[in-house]
């Protein structure tokens, strides 16, 4: 059986762990935490196939806020 994994969650835990490592006062672009993100253990094969081109950019926005 295929493992299912969901943007949001990976997003979550992505930003979590991010967040322990990044030193006070920086600040990162949304984008910037996309490509963080797909360079990421986190990031899934699956996510790329997503038909929203955006669902990244929209679920780290949705996370981080």
């Amino acid at each position: 059986m295929e493992k299912r994994y969901s943007l949001n969650a990976e997003t979550f835990n992505f930003i979590i762990k991010f967040e322990a490592e990044v030193p006070e006062g920086k600040e990162y672009s949304n984008q910037e935490l996309v490509e963080l993100f797909r360079q990421s253990t986190f990031h899934k094969p699956i996510f790329d196939t997503y038909k929203m081109s955006n669902a990244m950019n929209k679920s780290l926005w949705y996370t981080v806020k």
